[in-house]
């Protein structure tokens, strides 16, 4: 709650409130012994009473504290109050920050080199400052309007904000738009990722956007990761001199950029006055490394020195992988033997007038309506103008505020009501409900970055860090905490890659490092035996293990393996992976490749017939690719919309018909952050019903069966296009499995559908159509996966909630059977 005016805080006396933000509050203060006003800024995130915070707080403070230069904001006084609420107090600055407002080329020149200056002092004392960007540029002006000082702000904040995995998802986006790539691939923050910061602050100054105006943060990660900076010229004719500068300083690649930031800022000016050659030496760009940086600058405190980036190897050492023999092989025709007959639909179906493309769903059609006020911390805390005052159009780069109105490109009718829905299969037979396991780069990088991108080798996160991408399949489960990869539950295949198969309750290690996305998916054989298989991406490369009977595991052969294992044939850096049914699908350098089994068309390749066991690009897909799911034959993208293809029995595709499609075909979603492909089947009927889900512009879409309410629009109609959710606003992810289906709104997770494993996490109620809230869940909920009966979800960044059934304990409270079922949210415990 802000404090009053009038009232004390750390022997200060309060007299007015300048801003809040995700990070705390920054109040205009009177310092009662020099008789002055300063600003003084308390940290209120949840976690800030943490010893471990508290401690990073005081050193992040010192070594602040000691930087003297004009062009950094002065720290004079920093504590801990008797509640455990961190502050510090600081210079009350006469002036504005950068988002308030238009400022001439010549001024933007100015504010470059000082500073590039101001930079350059703090790294060469091994002090980074993460967070470069106009909100963080304070500049004061004389009477006569001309530039008098300089400031920039918050050295150490972003540390010790991403130090507590409790980011807050607007401070997240609001800096997103201007981070390094290496960075956000999760490699240290560096002198030269400070200097593509400024580069990109530099091209909105002097253009009134930034260098990607992408409408989702996916979407942007894959801008920064992929795609060439726009040229100046492009927006600003008059300023075809700085391209060449600017180009350099956005390298992709550190060792690609100028030595230093005044180096850059120099260049800048020269270019601008027409004097020199302002991009001399300028050679042809190197491409991006993937690897750690062990020479890159570290972070505040660090000990280690300093030195400019060099050229990592090309590729990571992977680990160690064991070839086993396969057990019995799927059926041929059909990794699920009560699979519908594949002849049933066209097998050469023709699509005139149909635009293919692939992307994984989970968005309704929404439009890039976007704010344009980027939600983080105060933007003026030091400052005499009013907070929160109005920025000029087109300054600030797009956010993605929560129920942005979308545009419904098409909309869902019902169909015929289906019969009373039969009771679904149980135990071993349940598998056959092979739900998708949806990999979104918002959770999978998004989240990663949000919560530890810019930690150092001297802050390892505890286990207890910020899991970020949850999956689960049949009777096991893994979750990312701090980019370490956990599994439990069964292990009957090695998916849980700790050498055997052994089941474990509780959560394991994985032995793969920065991992930033996991995802599990299977079939029946013939047999009727679980066949399961694990992929996870580690440091921008895909690996995956267990089950190979399709070549799903992409290492060019049908063997098993034990442990993971890399993919080959991929070309660029992997971002997001899924598995499911016998095939994979991955997106390398913005492209989605599949492998696998293409028995209903879903690798999405015409000249893939049966199987691949090698990597094979789908076209058809407009834009980059920056989603993917799969499960039972059917694969959905995400890219400049919705795409899906394979298997439609269920009319899944979103097309409003129920043909088998070869390739990708576009669905009315456009904007889509989030999708999902879930299926089930029911007693004495040999068919799989599958559902298709997504989330756009704040708002929930659903498609395809719905004989459980799973679609959320109040009915058990079957929809053959894209259907919103009713009664949810503000909703940032969306997954589908097994007759049920929940969505993360305004930081609340709500679920419908089936509840016969208890999955709704809503104790023993009903079945219901309609989305109804997880009460028990009382922090704020980042990400939620559903399958098979068994839900788990992130909340308050920090921890891994799972509920549901639990045969194989795949719920990881150390419990299992198929009488232990867990009817509502139950805290997994991550192994140190």
């Amino acid at each position: 709650m802000p404090l009053s005016p009038g009232s004390q805080v750390a022997g200060y006396k309060v007299v007015s409130l300048l801003g809040s933000g995700g990070m705390g509050e920054v109040y205009l203060v009177e310092n009662p012994q020099l008789l002055r006003r300063e600003a003084l800024k308390v940290i209120s995130l949840a976690g800030a009473h943490d010893p471990d915070f508290q401690r990073r707080f005081t050193n992040e403070a010192r070594t602040t504290a000691a930087l003297d230069h004009p062009s950094i904001i002065s720290i004079h006084q920093y504590g801990i109050n008797t509640d455990g609420t961190p502050w510090f107090t600081m210079n009350y600055l006469e002036g504005a920050d950068l988002t308030h407002g238009a400022i001439s080329p010549s001024d933007v020149i100015e504010v470059t080199t000082r500073v590039a200056d101001a930079l350059d002092y703090a790294h060469r004392r091994n002090i980074i400052h993460r967070d470069v960007k106009p909100a963080n540029i304070f500049v004061s002006r004389d009477e006569h309007g001309q530039i008098a000082r300089v400031t920039v702000l918050d050295f150490g904040i972003a540390k010790l904000v991403n130090s507590t995995s409790l980011t807050a998802t607007s401070a997240f986006i609001g800096t997103l738009a201007y981070c390094a790539p290496e960075v956000i691939e999760g490699h240290d923050a560096s002198a030269s990722s400070d200097q593509y910061s400024l580069a990109c602050t530099v091209f909105q100054l002097l253009t009134g956007q930034a260098p990607f105006t992408t409408t989702t943060p996916s979407a942007l990660v894959m801008a920064h990761l992929t795609k060439q900076i726009p040229p100046i010229s492009s927006l600003r004719p008059d300023l075809g001199a700085l391209d060449p500068v600017i180009a350099k300083a956005l390298s992709k690649n550190p060792v690609d950029r100028y030595p230093d930031c005044r180096s850059f800022s120099t260049a800048l000016r020269q270019a601008f006055e027409g004097r020199g050659q302002a991009f001399e030496g300028r050679g042809n760009p190197t491409p991006p490394s993937h690897q750690s940086n062990p020479a890159a600058g570290p972070f505040v405190g660090a000990n280690r020195p300093y030195s400019q980036p060099t050229v990592p190897p090309s590729q990571p050492t992977p680990p160690p992988s064991y070839a086993t023999p396969p057990p019995s092989h799927p059926n041929p025709s059909h990794p699920n033997p009560s699979h519908p007959n594949p002849s049933v639909p066209n097998q050469n179906p023709s699509y005139p007038g149909q635009i293919p493309s692939a992307m994984p769903g989970g968005y309704a059609p929404a439009g890039p309506t976007v704010a344009n006020n980027p939600p983080s911390q105060p933007n003026s805390p030091y400052q005499s103008a009013p907070f929160g005052a109005p920025a000029a159009a087109g300054g600030i780069p797009p956010t993605f505020p929560p129920g942005t109105p979308p545009h419904l490109i098409g909309g869902g009718y019902p169909l015929s009501t289906p019969a009373a829905p039969k009771k679904k299969r149980t135990g071993l037979i349940v598998s056959l409900a092979a739900a998708a396991v949806v990999v979104l780069l918002v959770l999978g990088l998004g989240i990663a970055f949000a919560a530890g991108a810019f930690r150092g080798d001297d802050d390892q996160p505890t286990a207890s860090g910020h899991p970020t991408v949850l999956a689960v399949y049949g009777n096991s489960s893994c979750g990312i905490s701090a980019k370490q990869l956990y599994c439990w539950g069964a292990n009957y295949d090695n998916q849980l890659a700790n050498g055997g198969t052994t089941a474990s309750p509780t959560p394991v290690k994985v032995n793969l490092p920065t991992v930033t996305a996991v995802s599990l998916g299977g079939y029946i054989d013939t047999d009727k035996d679980f066949k399961t298989s694990t992929c996870a991406v580690s440091g921008g490369q895909a690996f995956c293990w267990g089950d190979n009977g399709y070549g799903q595991l992409g290492t060019g052969t049908t063997s098993d393996a034990q442990t993971p294992t890399p993919v080959t044939g991929l070309s660029g850096t992997v971002t997001a992976i899924a598995t499911g049914y016998g095939s994979t699908c991955a997106i390398a350098g913005g492209k989605l490749y599949c492998w696998g089994n293409n028995d209903d068309g879903q690798v999405g390749v015409d000249s893939v017939t049966d199987k691949t066991s090698t990597p094979t690009e789908v076209t058809g897909l407009s834009g980059t690719v920056t989603g993917v799911a799969t499960a039972q034959g059917t694969t959905c993208a995400i890219a400049d919309a919705v795409y899906c293809w394979g298997n439609n029995d269920s009319g899944q595709l979103g097309t409003g018909a129920t043909t088998r499609a070869n390739t990708p075909q576009k669905v009315a979603v456009t904007d889509a952050d989030s999708i999902s492909v879930g299926t089930y089947g029911v007693t004495d009927d040999p068919n799989q019903y599958i559902t298709v889900c997504a989330s756009a512009s704040g708002k929930a879409y659903c498609w395809g069966d719905n004989r459980y309410g799973q679609i959320g629009d109040g009915t058990k109609n079957a929809q053959h296009t894209p259907t919103p959710v009713v009664g949810l606003t503000g909703v940032t992810q969306i997954n589908t499995g097994w007759g049920s289906t929940c969505a993360v709104s305004q930081g609340k997770l709500f679920c419908w559908g089936d509840n016969e494993g208890q999955q709704l996490g809503i104790g023993s109620g009903s079945a219901t159509t309609s989305p109804t809230q997880i009460t028990a869940l009382s922090g704020t909920v980042s990400a939620v996966e559903t399958v098979l009966g068994t839900t788990c979800a992130v909340v308050n960044e920090t921890s891994i909630y799972c509920w549901g059934r639990n045969s194989a304990g795949q719920v990881g409270n150390g419990d299992s059977g198929d009488d232990k079922e867990v009817s509502t949210p139950a805290l997994l415990n991550l192994p140190a």
